[in-house]
């Protein structure tokens, strides 16, 4: 995949950043929900969550100690889990 500068310019809505045990960077890119990760030096790596996740517009992101990552999925009233290689673990919430 392509370096972080290169990407960049591709980014619909960036909101929010993490950084694993691994120092590796993660993006969240709010509008289409894709979770991108990036080693130290700025190489993509790969992305998950997106359309799948079936998230709406989600406003946070944290990088738990084992890499576990939260998302704040905003619009859909709601946290959603994604292990540490970014498979979907779980949500937690609804509207209403």
């Amino acid at each position: 995949m392509a370096p972080l500068l290169e990407i960049f310019n591709t980014f619909e809505e960036p909101l929010a950043l993490g950084v694993d045990s691994r120092q590796r960077l993660l993006v969240l890119d709010s509008l289409p929900g894709w979770i991108y990760r990036f080693d130290a030096a700025g190489n993509s790596l790969d992305r998950f969550a997106g359309p799948a996740s079936q998230t709406f517009h989600p406003r946070g992101m944290t990088v738990l100690a084992d890499d576990a990552i939260i998302v704040a999925d905003t619009g859909g009233a709601r946290l959603v889990f994604f292990g540490p290689a970014g498979n979907l673990a779980g949500r937690l919430g609804t509207l209403g």
